[in-house]
């Protein structure tokens, strides 16, 4: 076996975020000596199933083994089961994480490469109505001249801890990998627990509220820093109508969740619709 080789393909294999537990399989795997073989990781994320098939190949012309790409299986709460092939350069590209978020229908911020090499930044999405003829579903690409920014969408927002350089980054950084986190929004005076994702598509954010109810168009535009009621009853009025936190004293459950629950409408992550999204 290849000392150097095995030291390297595990190097990758935990860098994409797959761990470091299957040292001892991949060893057998390189020893065994096969043309192609493949390591199977299965987890469980926020109660939904997971699974990569990570594909290795001997060189023609070495003992070298290269890990290509990975087959990634994610298993919705409704049943639903969406498959994706993520191919790799020199076993670097979409990390484990990212093809969850991905296949949860979050956008991801990606360096990707033009055909002549040259490198440029853009946020990927899958298009679950577009398969190609692998079964894989089409990306939805969006360049940074596409118009949007995510630092300068979230400072509209009173979002708690914004100003900070260091939360900002953190925050930026954790939205680009296509993770939905968890938020403070200050509101008429009140901090509320939210979860908040890049919605690049659509060149905005999209806010959750406590029991995961998508904020509806309206309800997020109310939240925006400009739109902060000032010595005006009837915007004040309008403002608590459609504050995250009305009722709550009583109901200990916030409106807007009534509202989605009163318009039936749909939680689909990644799904823009008509109140703009594991």
């Amino acid at each position: 076996m290849n000392e150097q080789n095995y030291a390297h393909l595990r190097d990758q294999v935990k860098y994409l975020g797959f761990g470091d537990q299957h040292q001892e399989i991949l060893e057998q795997h390189l020893r065994a000596g096969k043309e192609i073989f493949v390591l199977t990781v299965e987890t469980e994320l926020h109660k939904k199933y997971f699974r990569a098939a990570l594909k290795f190949r001997r060189s023609t012309t070495s003992s070298t083994y290269f890990l290509n790409s990975y087959r990634a299986t994610l298993r919705m709460q409704n049943g639903e089961k969406r498959e994706q092939t993520f191919y790799l350069s020199k076993g670097k590209g979409i990390t484990a994480k990212e093809a969850y978020n991905l296949l949860d229908g979050r956008a991801v911020y990606r360096e990707l490469a033009n055909r002549d090499g040259q490198p440029y930044h853009a946020w990927i999405q899958l298009d679950f109505e577009q398969q190609d003829r692998n079964d894989n579903y089409e990306f939805r690409q969006f360049h940074e001249n596409y118009g949007f920014d995510l630092t300068d969408t979230l400072s509209r927002y009173p979002i708690e801890g914004w100003g900070d350089p260091a939360y900002e980054r953190d925050l930026v950084g954790s939205l680009q990998k296509g993770n939905l986190q968890p938020v403070g929004l200050i509101y008429l005076g009140r901090s509320y627990p939210m979860k908040v994702e890049a919605n690049p598509r659509y060149k905005q954010v999209t806010f959750y509220d406590e029991k995961m109810v998508r904020l509806s168009l309206e309800q997020t535009d109310l939240l925006r820093k400009d739109r902060v009621p000032a010595d005006n009853p009837a915007k004040e009025q309008e403002a608590v109508e459609a504050s995250p936190g009305k009722e709550a004293a009583e109901t200990s459950e916030p409106s807007v969740t009534k509202t989605a629950k009163r318009k039936n409408r749909p939680l689909k992550t990644g799904d823009h619709g008509a109140a703009a999204g594991s």
